[in-house]
């Protein structure tokens, strides 16, 4: 038998909802997975695996009881509503990542199998946990910008752009690295059709745009100055590339920073011993 912790999310979906096991079974996979890596890893902060079973249980219950299913029944879900609850309590807007740079293959994959049911479960994940989503597709060599046009229309298609920013849900963004040097082909693309409403090639831009870019710094410590002047090639542009990389708003850019280990790092607790403090 397949291992469960092994199938796609559909799979899973589909297995459960027709009977080919439970979602206890799933959940108990799961939870093995963790517990193996979890030393290695702390992937999660806090791992609940008694809560993963009692929610699987109430999955197996009200399949039992001829109920309808949810779109993610039985899908194991380390992002719930309880987490997102926290962080929305205190005044934090919540976003989920799909991808990064250890998962360029499924990605790659996903996009030439389905890329419009791809953007679909992306939009039902956003709408069952009220988040937004981040596109961390983070492939520098032939990025499928066609699979990705169809992921962006699909997901649109559900969560159509919303300006006010009121819908959580709406908010679709995609990580374009540090600078304009690394996910070349992605970043031309991503300003010349996705990071601006005045696109002439569109007639309908509220199903084509984005929100905004996200920049990473580099995982090493350096400088602010170096981590500043790669966020000011994004909005400088390549003009010099060919085809040229556009500049891109502010407003149309957010930067982000890593979040190391288990001991706070001085730019998150220690103001006076950060690189930021040079820079003030």
């Amino acid at each position: 038998m397949t291992d469960l912790a092994d199938l796609t999310v559909a799979a899973i979906r589909a297995g459960v909802a027709q009977g080919s096991f439970t979602a206890r079974e799933v959940a108990e996979a799961f939870n093995a997975n963790v517990a193996a890596a979890q030393d290695a890893l702390n992937a999660f902060i806090v791992a609940t695996p008694e809560q993963a079973l009692e929610a699987a249980d109430r999955v197996d219950a009200a399949r039992a009881a001829g109920q309808p299913l949810g779109k993610l029944a039985g899908v194991p879900i380390g992002m719930n509503e309880t987490v997102v609850a926290y962080f929305k309590n205190q005044g934090i807007r919540v976003m989920l990542s799909i991808g990064g740079i250890t998962y360029v293959d499924p990605w790659n994959q996903a996009l030439a199998e389905d890329a419009w049911h791809l953007g679909i479960h992306a939009a039902a994940v956003a709408e069952e946990l009220d988040v937004g989503i981040e596109i961390d597709y983070e492939e520098n060599q032939n990025p499928d910008l066609v699979g990705l046009q169809a992921f962006i229309d699909a997901y649109r298609s559900v969560h159509p752009f919303d300006p006010t920013g009121a819908d959580h849900a709406a908010r679709l963004t995609i990580d374009l690295a540090a600078g304009d040097r690394w996910l070349i082909a992605l970043t031309e693309r991503a300003t010349k059709r996705w990071l601006r409403l005045d696109d002439p090639n569109t007639t309908d831009v509220q199903e084509q745009v984005l929100d905004y870019a996200n920049a990473m710094v580099t995982p090493r410590q350096s400088s602010a100055d170096a981590y500043m002047g790669h966020w000011q090639e994004h909005i400088d542009g390549k003009p010099q590339y060919d085809p040229p990389i556009l500049p891109l708003a502010p407003a149309k850019l957010t930067g982000s920073l890593w979040l190391t280990g288990r001991r706070p790092e001085p730019e998150c607790v220690d103001f006076d011993n950060s690189l930021q403090h040079p820079a003030a």
